[in-house]
Formats: structure tokens, C-alpha cells, sequence
């Protein structure tokens, strides 16, 4: 399920678990995260066994440079919580470029609607810092090269927990091919799916300046 509230900064942190309300743990991570004036938004995916907090990642929406690092991030986590879901707890940040290039994504009616391509989509843009990337691309096409092949699989990998060799990423004719072997490698049925939706979630929220209007 999903619910959403707001930080005392205005900043929207939504959980994706199972249960029925967020528990305390969920909104003790959440809470000091949102409240941080270089936080948008943060999406709290929740672990797949019985403690939903093995294996729970918190995505991290930025909105200032400098902004704050990961374990920056879990020092503001750590004193609220266990050691051990500090310690165990992944955060993810993605800065403004994701957040405008997985809108347009999102917003697109290119002929590949599904949603896993579509954010693929925008972390390769991100990636290569390209602001107008369609899934019918090519990635050698879009000035792609080794090292930032390298690097995308390397933020595939954070954000997905999946391992894909370099070969398929050069092999596959279109964003759209290679997205399908992202979702062929989860090692967890639906994981790729679950995590491409708290992303969707991530970013489709009122930006800082609509929610200020909205509360004037």
C-alpha cells in the first residue's frame, strides 16, 4: 500500500508497504529525512519478508546543491532507530536532472508505455546528462561509451539490485530491449516493477513552489 504525508518543511514521503499503516520505525526513518531543507521527497520501499525492514531502501528526491550525502543522510536516521536498521537500510538519492527527465518521461505518449522502460529511460538520461532521450534510442547513438556504460550499470545496480553484464547493454538495438533485461534479472519476481513505481511515486508530487502557492 501507499500512503503519504508531509515533513514540517512541506516535503511529501510516501510508504510503500504491505501492512496497513506505516509503523513507527517506517515514520522515525522517514520523518528526519523530509524535514531536511535539501529533500523533496522520499519514498520508503519496505523488504519483502516478515521484517519489512530487511532489504528496505529509501528513495531520496534532492533539491539543493550541495546536497547531502548518504551517510550524511543515515546520520540523521540513526539516532531514531535500531543500529541495525540504520546500518541495513539503503538510501538512494537522485538530484533535480532525474526528477525533470523521468516527468517528461512519464508525460510521453511514445509508443512504449510501460513503466519500467520509461525510468530506465530517465536514469540513462541522467546518466549521460541528456535531457531529451526516447526508450527507441540507441545507447552507443546517444554518444554512450564505455566508462558511462560503466556507470549506468553501476546506478542500475543501486537503485534495481541487479547485475547486467556490459555486453547486453551494447548488444540491445534500443533503451527499450535493454530495459526488458533489467526486468529478466531481478532476482525477486515484481521487484523491478515495485521499485519503478515508488520511483514514479518519487517524482510525481507538487514541486516545493506549487505547494507553497497551494498553502498561500
Amino acid at each position: 500500500m501507499y500512503k503519504s504525508d508531509r515533513g514540517d518543511n512541506g516535503a511529501i514521503w510516501r510508504t510503500c508497504m504491505s501492512k496497513t499503516d506505516p509503523s513507527p520505525r517506517a515514520a522515525a526513518i522517514q520523518r528526519p529525512l523530509v524535514d531536511h531543507p535539501a529533500i523533496e521527497g522520499v519514498v520508503l520501499v519496505g523488504g519483502s519478508s516478515d521484517d519489512e525492514f530487511a532489504g528496505a531502501i529509501a528513495f531520496v528526491l534532492l533539491t539543493a546543491s550541495p546536497a547531502p550525502s548518504s551517510d550524511e543522510l543515515r546520520a540523521l536516521i540513526a539516532p531514531l532507530v535500531p543500529s541495525e536498521t540504520a546500518d541495513a537500510l539503503r538510501i538512494v538519492p537522485f538530484g533535480p536532472r532525474f526528477a525533470a527527465t523521468c516527468r517528461a518521461q512519464l508525460s510521453s505518449r511514445r509508443r512504449h508505455d510501460d513503466l519500467i522502460v520509461k525510468i530506465v529511460t530517465a536514469i540513462c538520461a541522467d546518466v549521460l546528462k541528456l535531457d531529451d532521450v526516447a526508450p527507441e534510442d540507441n545507447f552507443l547513438d546517444l554518444g554512450g561509451q564505455s566508462l558511462a556504460a560503466a556507470r549506468l550499470l553501476a546506478r542500475l545496480d543501486e537503485v534495481f539490485q541487479i547485475s547486467v553484464p556490459l555486453g547486453r547493454l551494447f548488444e540491445s538495438a534500443t533503451l527499450f530491449d535493454f530495459a526488458a533485461t533489467i526486468a529478466a534479472a531481478e532476482s525477486k519476481p515484481g521487484a523491478v516493477a515495485r521499485i519503478a513505481e515508488a520511483l514514479r511515486l518519487l517524482v510525481e508530487q507538487p514541486s516545493r513552489s506549487e505547494r507553497q502557492g497551494n498553502i498561500l
